[in-house]
């Protein structure tokens, strides 16, 4: 299949954070607020950059990756939003069951996010083979996600009992 030259570049934009828009003190990638306005079609596109051109020289310690490889935290958000809006679980769960190290990390770290903390039934084999076989970082993540799944309502009102013990109030209170 051949991929767009533009679609490459912009998930190449988005992956090393070229384009940033500051609103009051946050930082928004604006090449990821376009990848997710492609959708679909640029799916190729981000699966040959992480697979191809992230995982083989991804470093696992977070601080060098986040240095090489600014926006990918981004890009595996921006990924599984598209695939969870086109209901394209079985591809993301082939992407992610064929990435190692940081790259996996990143994907599990994503998928939390888009769930909320909720792992979609195609990606428990990968998250549980993980837990149990991963490298030391990996099985930690997957773990953590694993922990979150199951007892989502126990950690939310934890989190909120301690917010409330600190005073930080959400405005939903």
């Amino acid at each position: 299949m051949q991929i767009p030259n533009q679609h490459l570049e912009l998930v190449r934009d988005a992956l090393y954070a070229r384009h940033l828009k500051e609103v009051g003190c946050f930082v928004f990638n604006k090449s990821s607020e376009q990848v997710q306005e492609i959708g679909e079609p640029i799916l190729p596109a981000l699966e040959h950059v992480i697979r191809e051109e992230v995982m083989p020289s991804c470093p696992l310690d977070p601080k060098a990756q986040h240095e090489t490889f600014p926006g990918i935290g981004n890009l595996m958000v921006d990924y599984l939003q598209i695939v969870k809006k086109e209901g394209l679980l079985e591809r993301a769960a082939r992407l992610v069951s064929s990435l190692r190290g940081a790259v996996l990390i990143e994907a599990v770290r994503a998928i939390a996010i888009v769930w909320d903390h909720t792992i979609p039934d195609s990606f428990m084999p990968t998250i549980e083979a993980l837990a149990r076989m991963g490298l030391p970082e990996e099985r930690e993540v997957a773990l953590w996600s694993l922990d979150w799944h199951y007892n989502k309502r126990q950690r939310e009102k934890e989190s909120a009992d301690f917010r409330k013990e600190l005073g930080i109030t959400t405005g939903k209170e």
